[in-house]
């Protein structure tokens, strides 16, 4: 029982996670699919955006590989 009322709850705050992210990074498009299998690339652009919110240049940061 305690495990099936983990789920709901698991996915409840997936959401407020990602309601929250786009709220505060509203120019970065991310999913829920992504924030539970982020890619280096999708990894790249939540911290490049994060760094610029806070007025950082990020124009010579590397490329993911």
């Amino acid at each position: 029982m305690a495990q099936g009322q983990t789920v709901p709850r698991m996915y409840a705050l997936e959401q407020i996670v990602l309601e929250n992210t786009k709220f505060f990074l509203s120019h970065v498009q991310i999913t829920l699919h992504e924030l539970r299998n982020p890619t280096p690339e999708v990894v790249s652009k939540f911290y490049c955006a994060f760094l610029e919110e806070l007025g950082v240049n990020t124009a010579n940061l590397q490329q993911v590989r």
